[in-house]
């Protein structure tokens, strides 16, 4: 059920109220996140930022994880982790084992199959693979992309310990989030500067792009609004209304600044950090101003709705048909012009919705009954 936030008050809707597994606007983010991925997997790679749409994915992991922890302490008194872990490998895993089988069958039809392209995906340590190049970066059903899973669920691991720990006091682990946040960058210009491992493609380095401990500041960031909101809601409410218009223009010209600078250094460091903090403050933008209530509106309508909960699906199953159509035109000879590209990408999309709805349908639903006997609201 889908109900429209009175402005200044979405974020209160979303976490006061009962419609605790309708979050308003989300989909939405989460369509237009999983489109950047898709259409830059497609071939508009230098030109749209695909890794953007994941950086957002995991400030919203970092945002969403944390009030779901909250709410639970304040409505129940208690944190179950065994619980948490149970819904999200419920939720994460169907979908990801079912995209597995197929990397197992089209591997052995081919007789070309890497057990690592299924090992390490299936035990979350694939953005490590892919740095030591364990895995196929080219089969039929590519497995490079699982790197960000791997990266969110070592933070699904960690996350409800901490705040377990602190939850008497969250502002303890603001203090130590925080100050992981501001550290982060310089250690990945002391990774950048000094590991000897190669780059990928559009100049960035493999293992700052991709490992969990380079990575982990963008959750970190969305556990940090998720408490400050939280707990101090009143003060941020008053001072977003009054500020705004300053924090919608930090927020885009931060994040112009991140995507304008092309240095090789600057885009596998410091580039993280100013999404980052550009996303945060969009989200406050968003959640507490009345121009946000607006645009969560246009979030809201139904086909992005659709795209938003299949979101997960298609960033699993995007890429095969992507790689796909990419190795057919290298066989054809048809170039990598911009008509081509266009239909690519629109081939990608209409091939991935309806199989991310069949995965969804077929894969994740049997289980959403189990999911909801663990207190599973629907996320």
């Amino acid at each position: 059920m889908t109900q429209s936030c009175a402005p200044q008050s979405c974020y209160r809707f979303i976490f006061d109220g009962a419609e605790k597994s309708s979050i308003p606007g989300l989909d939405g983010i989460r369509a237009f996140s999983v489109g950047l991925v898709m259409v830059a997997h497609a071939g508009f790679g230098h030109i749209i930022p695909g890794g953007l749409g994941v950086t957002i994915f995991f400030v919203l992991s970092g945002f969403l994880i944390t009030n779901l922890l909250i709410s639970e302490w304040e409505n129940s008194g208690a944190l179950s982790i065994r619980n948490f872990y149970v819904r999200r490998y419920l939720r994460l895993t169907p979908e990801l084992y079912l995209y597995l089988l197929f990397v197992v069958a089209a591997g052995l039809i081919l007789s070309n199959i890497n057990w690592m392209d299924v090992i390490a995906p299936a035990f979350y340590f694939a953005n490590y693979a892919k740095i030591f190049k364990w895995t196929s970066e080219t089969s039929l059903f590519p497995v490079g992309h699982f790197w960000s899973l791997a990266i969110e669920e070592h933070f699904y691991i960690v996350m409800p310990a901490a705040y377990y720990l602190t939850r008497k006091s969250p502002f303890r682990f603001v203090f130590l989030a925080v100050l992981y946040i501001i550290l982060v960058p310089f250690y990945r210009v002391y990774a950048f500067e000094n590991f000897a491992i190669e780059r990928i493609s559009y100049a960035n380095s493999v293992y700052t792009y991709v490992a969990t401990e380079s990575r982990i500041d963008s959750l970190l960031i969305g556990c940090v609004m998720a408490i400050v909101c939280r707990y101090r809601f009143a003060k941020v409410s008053t001072f977003v209304s009054k500020t705004w218009p300053i924090i919608l223009f930090a927020s885009i010209a931060l994040m112009l600044v991140a995507l304008a600078i092309r240095s090789h250094e600057f885009r596998s460091t410091y580039r993280y950090s100013l999404q980052n903090i550009s996303i945060i403050l969009f989200m406050f933008f968003l959640f507490f101003s009345q121009f946000g209530a607006f645009i969560i509106g246009l979030l809201d309508v139904p086909v992005l709705k659709l795209l938003g909960r299949l979101s997960y699906g298609m960033y699993i199953w995007h890429l095969a048909p992507c790689n796909y159509l990419r190795s057919m035109g290298d066989y054809v000879g048809v170039g990598n012009g911009y008509g081509t590209l266009v239909a690519n990408a629109i081939i990608v999309f209409i091939v991935t919705i309806p199989i991310a709805w069949l995965s969804e349908r077929y894969a994740l639903a049997p289980f959403q009954a189990l999911r909801r006997k663990f207190g599973s609201v629907g996320h």
